[in-house]
């Protein structure tokens, strides 16, 4: 039975790519622009105060939020789904999610980023901006540096914690980009 753990272990830490390599991956292919109608959903995990936030020890359950982003560009939240006795130490979904990212024009939605700060991890994350030009700009600035770009004092950037699980949908099925 403790080969299974392991064997998932071993998996798990072969998927790893060191901060160095592809800290955005290519374009289109780990970024989508958000568009009206678009919904993020953003299912964060729980865990018992003081576990560690990852496999199942401590694990206690999920809360879901749900955005959508209107004609003027800015994401609005639809609904969540909250647990019934969520950790106090942990915040709820809603809130994961800013006001400041949610009232721009524009936003990119990135499936995985990897962080100098802790090379281990990864998170999507949503970039904001008022003009696209300004979108592009930071998105060259997150490719070469995204510790610069997405840190404690950012206010164009939100990065969702590990245990999070953000996905894009239109009409309440997985978004799939169009093949070129």
């Amino acid at each position: 039975m403790k080969a299974l753990p392991l064997a998932v272990l071993l998996v798990s830490v072969s998927c790893v790519k060191p901060h160095w390599q592809n800290r955005v991956t290519t374009p289109g292919q780990g970024w989508v622009d958000l568009r009206p109608r678009m919904q993020l959903r953003v299912e964060n995990a729980y865990y018992r105060e003081g576990a560690p936030k990852r496999g199942l020890d401590g694990y206690l359950g999920t809360e879901i939020a749900y955005y959508q982003v209107q004609p003027n560009g800015h994401l609005r939240l639809l609904s969540t789904r909250p647990m019934k006795d969520r950790p106090h130490d942990q915040p709820p979904v809603d809130r994961l999610m800013p006001a400041f990212i949610r009232h721009y024009r524009y936003h990119r939605f990135y499936f995985a980023i990897v962080f100098k700060r802790n090379a281990a991890g990864r998170g999507s994350v949503v970039l904001g901006a008022n003009e696209s030009a300004e979108l592009e700009s930071l998105a060259a600035e997150l490719r070469a540096e995204p510790d610069a770009v997405c840190n404690d004092r950012s206010t164009h950037c939100v990065v969702f914690p590990e245990a999070c699980s953000v996905a894009v949908e239109v009409n309440g099925q997985p978004f799939r980009p169009p093949h070129n």
